[in-house]
């Protein structure tokens, strides 16, 4: 018989276990992994829960909020600006006239930059 090295060594059939498959389901069904069944066998992700890359996962989604929220607001204040702006023009009796045009070149010359 095969003297086993690692002195905390557990066998399947000291478990409560009784096949390597059961076990693998059992720890998709509390949640440690996450567990798929394919024709090729079981494949099996670890479910990270370190309490530090929770802590910077919750940052960096605050973070990204927070840039949006901020986007939204600097959109908004440029609109009411715009509208402020445009309501002066109104008073002061002028305005603002947009209109799309052709583009007309004069000649075959090409454009150099």
């Amino acid at each position: 018989q095969e003297v086993i090295q690692d002195k905390h060594h557990v066998h399947m059939n000291s478990t409560c276990w009784a096949t390597l498959s059961d076990f693998v389901q059992y720890l998709g069904k509390i949640g440690k992994c996450h567990v798929e069944e394919t024709e090729r066998g079981w494949y099996i992700t670890y479910i990270e829960r370190d309490p530090m890359l929770l802590e910077r996962k919750k940052r960096q989604q605050e973070r990204a909020t927070a840039e949006r929220n901020q986007e939204l607001r600097a959109a908004k204040m440029m609109e009411v600006q715009r509208m402020e702006a445009a309501k002066a023009l109104d008073r002061a009796g002028g305005s603002v006239k947009v209109e799309a045009s052709d583009l007309v070149r004069d000649g075959a010359k090409s454009v150099s930059v």
